[in-house]
């Protein structure tokens, strides 16, 4: 995960990107703008421009790897579900048997379900 698109796309010539990170626009199949069908951008180097970004995290990543290998493999259209994310929140091993999980936000954008922070060695266990 980054703050910016890395060096090799950032040297594709001829991709739409968003005025402000300068990340590869794409539609809500991963498809990217104006070249539909032939060209998929995911993770950091990629940007919706009709949705609120995304987290730059690995999860988010990997959910759109499967995602791609579904239309990839001809178990989904490309067009036939869009792509959503599913937060499944975010944990950390601080060391000294210690951990962090904050699952506050565990769910799709807009449909979250609450869970609670936990901390100590319970949240150490469960990373």
């Amino acid at each position: 995960a980054g703050l910016q698109p890395v060096k090799f796309t950032q040297s594709l010539e001829g991709l739409p990107r968003h005025e402000r990170n300068g990340r590869i626009l794409i539609d809500d199949h991963l498809r990217v703008k104006g070249h539909e069908g032939s060209i998929w951008a995911i993770g950091d180097s990629a940007v919706n421009e009709s949705g609120a970004p995304l987290p730059q995290l690995a999860q988010v990543a990997r959910q759109q790897g499967m995602y791609l290998a579904r239309v990839f493999n001809g178990k989904q259209r490309e067009d036939e579900k869009p792509f959503r994310f599913f937060s499944l929140g975010s944990m950390a091993s601080l060391g000294d048997l210690k951990g962090v999980y904050d699952g506050t936000s565990v769910g799709e954008p807009g449909k979250e379900i609450k869970h609670p922070r936990i901390t100590g060695i319970l949240a150490l266990l469960l990373w």
